[in-house]
């Protein structure tokens, strides 16, 4: 693995990831939280998912994005990795499939993040009576196949879709065809980051069982709680799964240390100079 620092290119080593996270420690007393939430666009007159752009006139997400700078106060991101708009801490950007993903800004109480999450959902109804679109809150999209969907024209998508296609059977969906929620917490110490890591996988299993809504692939039940979960045991087994050794589940302790190991040992995808992906070879 790579890390791009500044214009220079450096080996990203233990040393460099554990002193990230120390580094990223803050005081109890400031710790905020933060949420990603992704959704799927709809076409409401042909229920397929909202392409990135159209050149038949069609609404699409550029159109969605045109719309977010002219009339609700959003901004170009400037991000080179994908495509975004940002308003004030708050940025919107794409998944590799144009699924669209909220990135809130960071909040001292669940009340105040709440409440930034819901005048998000004001500017996607607006959007939606004036667009005919609609957004849909599943983990998988639940019809028709992820291949027909088209990436974003984004190089740092592209590689990654070659890569997957070598290391498993479902990389092409996890791109195109799954959505997810991500929250993000403050932490005092690395100490206090493997106790905060540690109870997130002890709920793992029961909030996966609450918010799995992908039980449906290509319109068919598949008899699984959730089909998402599934795609990662057969995407890329050194990157996705356990954050950590398997030894994990047996003992019950996560460590920066078996998490870096993971890291480390998982083939390289691409290097990053300034803004320019460079592909690795295949394995």
């Amino acid at each position: 693995p790579m890390l791009y620092a500044e214009k220079e290119i450096s080996m990203l080593t233990r040393a460099a990831i554990e002193a990230y996270h120390a580094r990223d420690g803050v005081a109890q007393q400031t710790h905020k939280i933060g949420i990603e939430l992704e959704l799927f666009c709809l076409d409401n007159r042909t229920h397929k998912m909202l392409p990135y752009q159209a050149s038949d006139g069609r609404v699409s997400v550029q159109t969605l994005f045109d719309y977010l700078k002219t009339h609700e106060g959003y901004t170009e991101s400037g991000v080179a990795k994908t495509f975004g708009l940002q308003k004030g801490g708050s940025k919107i950007a794409l998944e590799p499939g144009a699924q669209i993903e909220f990135c809130s800004a960071p909040h001292e109480t669940p009340a105040a993040l709440l409440k930034e999450l819901w005048a998000y959902f004001d500017v996607l109804k607006r959007a939606s009576q004036l667009f005919d679109v609609s957004w849909l809150d599943v983990s998988y999209f639940p019809v028709g196949s992820a291949a027909d969907v088209p990436l974003l024209p984004n190089a740092r998508c592209e590689i990654i879709d070659r890569y997957w296609q070598h290391t498993g059977t479902l990389g092409i969906d996890l791109m195109r065809y799954t959505t997810s929620l991500h929250v993000s917490l403050d932490y005092d110490d690395v100490h206090d980051l493997a106790s905060k890591v540690e109870r997130m996988l002890l709920l793992k299993p029961i909030l996966l069982f609450l918010t799995a809504s992908s039980r449906i692939r290509h319109g068919t039940d598949t008899g699984v709680r959730s089909f998402r979960a599934n795609i990662y045991q057969d995407t890329d087994a050194p990157r996705t799964g356990t954050p950590g050794p398997e030894t994990l589940w047996s003992n019950g302790q996560w460590t920066l240390d078996g998490y870096v190991d993971k890291v480390l040992n998982a083939p390289s995808i691409f290097t990053v100079g300034t803004d320019v992906y460079q592909e690795l070879s295949l394995i």
